[in-house]
């Protein structure tokens, strides 16, 4: 049987057409996150991620997204020191990247997961929590 589409639906008006793709759908709520895109703002804690970029350092950001607020001088230096500590590569990891491909994503997500199990709890701290930080 071949349905008449105007005769089976009733008629539809501009503001009953549904948007399309996620458009005015929340997917969920964010404590760090604020956005509005019709307005074209996107803020991390309270701060301009324009601000953010043009002002603040990498490790800034990061402190202030873990701990929803911009490090004290201290603070910053601590968290520096931390990053210097954790950039040291296990020997393994090292002959991994000399075997593989210079230039290749494969190859990169074949060294993050095996750099994924060099890493170990550390003081207390939970492995997801070491290996954000390593990735770092």
């Amino acid at each position: 049987m071949i349905y008449d589409r105007k005769a089976v639906l009733p008629s539809v008006t501009t503001a009953d057409t549904p948007k399309g793709g996620l458009e005015d759908v929340v997917a969920t709520s964010s404590a760090i996150c604020y956005l509005d895109g019709d307005r074209g703002v996107l803020a991390y804690c309270g701060y301009d991620i324009h601000d953010l970029a043009t002002s603040a350092t990498f490790e800034e950001v990061c402190y202030l997204l873990w701990h929803r607020r911009l490090p004290a001088r201290s603070e910053l230096g601590d968290l520096q020191s931390q990053f210097a500590a954790a950039r040291a590569l296990p020997e393994p990891i090292i002959r991994l990247m000399r075997s593989l491909p210079p230039v290749d994503h494969d190859a990169l997500r074949t060294i993050t997961s095996a750099l994924a199990t060099t890493t170990r709890r550390q003081s207390g701290v939970a492995a997801g929590a070491c290996i954000a930080r390593r990735a770092v």
